[in-house]
């Protein structure tokens, strides 16, 4: 990943980073919308609520501060206030003829002891297997690329 300075939490900034010294976490919980065909195996509220525990702690926030201005991820953690980056988690695209899906989720290492990893992640690829995968917005290649950077 390009930038790896935002320190996702499960706690909330409460005690914000202007009076902790930038300290972690760096974000206040998740925007999301539970009525996304994502959802449909892994209910959701439109903030993150406990089952976002285990995905949370083993993720890293991906900077979309050049993404065009009104994209909206589909997971996006909320940055802290001083900051206010468009991060994501997840995100989807139209790229060229096909579709991209990309999560910074950790879906593969220890996934026999993450029950919640396992119920999203096939939440997730059912979601991507069906009809309703059609992403609606076009992101420039170079933009995505740059993430791995």
């Amino acid at each position: 990943m390009k930038d790896t300075s935002v320190k996702i939490g499960f706690s909330s900034v409460f005690w914000n980073t202007a009076w902790t010294g930038n300290q972690a976490p760096h974000t206040m919980g998740l925007a999301l919308n539970p009525a996304h065909p994502i959802f449909k195996y892994f209910p959701t509220e439109r903030f993150s609520n406990y089952q976002w525990f285990d995905l949370i702690s083993k993720s890293q926030a991906m900077i979309l501060n050049d993404f065009d201005k009104t994209y909206k991820p589909l997971l996006q953690p909320i940055d802290t206030w001083f900051e206010n980056r468009k991060l994501a988690i997840g995100f989807e695209t139209k790229l060229g003829k096909g579709k991209l899906m990309v999560t910074s989720i950790d879906l593969t290492n220890d996934m026999q002891n993450r029950i919640v990893a396992n119920n999203f992640k096939y939440s997730l690829l059912a979601y991507m297997d069906s009809t309703a995968f059609v992403p609606e917005n076009v992101v420039d290649v170079q933009k995505i690329k740059a993430l791995f950077k």
